[in-house]
Parts: structure tokens; sequence; C-alpha cells
């Protein structure tokens, strides 16, 4: 009997282990900071700013601001 209890501990161990695993893998948060600005180093506001994710396809776009 004391068989069948380790081998169910270990068991819902390991399944608690590979359910849980993918959740952190598929974290999407992330960012991407920068300053737009012209070529004598002024910042520029109003920008548009693309960017494409490769592996995904995924693409957003948007506006800079004057926000710091």
């Amino acid at each position: 009997m004391l068989q069948y209890k380790r081998s169910a501990a270990a068991f819902a161990v390991a399944l608690s282990l590979g359910v849980s695993a993918p959740v952190f893998a598929n974290d999407t948060n992330g960012f991407i900071q920068g300053n737009t600005a012209e070529i004598s180093g002024a910042e520029i506001s109003g920008v548009t700013v693309t960017i494409t994710n490769v592996d995904t396809g995924l693409v957003r776009t948007v506006t800079t601001s004057n926000y710091w």
C-alpha cells in the first residue's frame, strides 16, 4: 500500500509540473523603448513606428509623443 501512495504522489507532482510549465512558457509581455530624433539630435514627436514579430507575424504600430 505504501508503494501505491508513493507512486500516486509522484504522479501527482509530475502532472502538476507538466501542466504548469507551459503556462510560464507562454509569456507574451515585453516592451521596446527608444527615442525618435532628427539628425541634429532634437527629439521629434508624432512619428509612426511599426514593429513586427517575425516569428508570429504580429504587427504593432504606435505614434510617438513627447511624453517622458
